[in-house]
């Protein structure tokens, strides 16, 4: 059986991928080339659906579980609830403004660049201390029925792109992966 830990990290190496191809098409606006907008809104709908609505909720539940059993665990986890709903808003935010352009709307290039690259950065410091800090700590904390519980909650939902089924609203996307990783 694969560990609710096992899987939220299997998600940030995919949330990963996904952010590197924000990045390239970022500076490919910064280069002044042509960029794939829609592209970018697929990653931040992908994005805001499935991490804002799954997998944070989900390390709240792990890191909720972590903090009644720790003392020590619970000063680290304060702020981690306040991150992610940042993250939601920002996430939300930049994929607002990746629609107004899908949209036919104009937004400054800088204004893309400063919001997207913003967070990109936020998101991967918040994966990093994920990996370093708090996965680690939940796995030496936990026992197999706090686990059992946070993967009940995981296993009721259900990935979009690398799920067992692909939702058509992401078919390109999952195309574009698959052409990535066949490179």
């Amino acid at each position: 059986m694969t560990s609710p830990i096992d899987r939220l990290h299997k998600d940030h190496a995919h949330f990963a991928q996904l952010l590197r191809i924000v990045e390239r098409e970022l500076d490919r606006i910064e280069a002044l080339e042509h960029e794939d907008h829609d592209l970018m809104l697929d990653v931040m709908s992908y994005i805001t659906r499935y991490s804002d609505r799954v997998h944070h909720p989900t390390e709240d539940l792990l890191y909720a579980r972590l903090a009644d059993k720790s003392p020590r665990a619970r000063t680290s986890l304060a702020e981690v609830p306040r991150d992610h709903e940042a993250l939601l808003h920002e996430g939300s935010a930049f994929k607002t403004t990746l629609t107004m352009i899908a949209d036919g709307g104009m937004v400054l290039r800088e204004d893309i660049l400063v919001q997207g690259r913003a967070y990109l950065d936020h998101l991967r410091r918040h994966m990093v201390l994920e990996e370093e800090h708090l996965f680690p700590m939940a796995r030496t904390v936990l026992d197999e029925a706090d686990l059992a519980e946070v993967d009940q909650i995981l296993n009721e939902q259900r990935d979009p792109i690398f799920g067992d089924v692909v939702e058509s609203d992401f078919a390109d996307l999952y195309q574009h992966i698959q052409r990535e990783q066949a490179q």
